[in-house]
């Protein structure tokens, strides 16, 4: 694939105590995979609260960015999953549950996921291979190296840590709204990190409700919560920090949710 790559978006301060890698998954319609700007002003935040360093770098890997839902849809090989998603998003709106311009919002919000969905799991090994390889990059550095991920990251980020001898695996693993089902990971959260792994997830998030769980056929991470606990991974219910919008406000309100 080769078009994976890291960029710095914040340069290292002498003393920082480690690197932080921020790993986007979901892209919201018309999002730049290269821009970090929220994820940054919440690092920012946290240097202050929790002493993260000021190094940072941001993953770009080929989320299935693309300019219009039609060439979403038209792209999509699950296309039936697509219309079904939508159509109940819909009836939901013409029921009363939804409003009609918040239900065509989150159908088009749905659509973009879906499509992005197909085309991370098409690459999901290669993905999390190249991505193993700059953590091992970043850890020969002798700098504890912390990694956020959000959405379809998070699959890459499991996948590539538990390539990574144990020494040599982040420090501190944050995994927000993980678009991956338990089952999938289970042999692989435990131990994830050489630190805790945090994995945040609420029941309120509709687009892994709507989208990942018919296309996936089980419940996300990021929405259910892991049903057992592991070692070294700490799961937070962050409902109480949401609203009606979830999965792409999580680069919003990041900050907030670090214990």
């Amino acid at each position: 694939m080769g078009t994976a790559r890291l960029l710095e978006l914040r340069p290292a301060r002498q003393g920082d105590p480690d690197v932080t890698l921020y790993v986007k998954g979901f892209l919201s319609r018309g999002e730049d995979p290269d821009r970090f700007g929220s994820w940054l002003a919440c690092h920012e935040e946290l240097e202050k609260t929790h002493g993260w360093g000021h190094h940072a770098f941001g993953y770009h890997w080929p989320s299935g960015r693309f300019g219009k839902l039609t060439a979403a849809v038209g792209a999509v090989k699950g296309v039936v999953d697509v219309i079904r998603v939508v159509r109940n998003v819909r009836r939901a709106a013409s029921l009363g549950h939804l409003g009609y311009i918040a239900g065509e919002q989150l159908a088009t919000i749905l659509a973009l996921f879906v499509y992005q969905y197909m085309t991370a799991s098409r690459n999901a090994r290669e993905l999390a291979d190249e991505l193993a390889v700059q953590l091992r990059e970043l850890a020969a550095s002798g700098k504890d190296v912390r990694v956020v991920a959000h959405s379809l990251g998070c699959r890459q980020v499991i996948e590539a840590a538990a390539r990574l001898d144990p020494g040599l695996r982040p420090a501190e693993i944050h995994l927000c709204a993980p678009a991956v089902r338990e089952d999938d990971v289970a042999d692989k959260l435990s131990g994830l990190a050489r630190g805790t792994t945090f994995l945040y997830y609420t029941e309120k998030d509709r687009v892994l409700d709507l989208a990942f769980t018919p296309l996936a056929r089980g419940r996300a991470l990021g929405f259910a919560g892991p049903r057992r606990a592991r070692q070294r991974l700490l799961a937070l219910d962050v409902s109480e920090c949401f609203d009606f919008w979830v999965h792409g406000e999580y680069k919003d309100r990041f900050s907030r949710l670090v214990p």
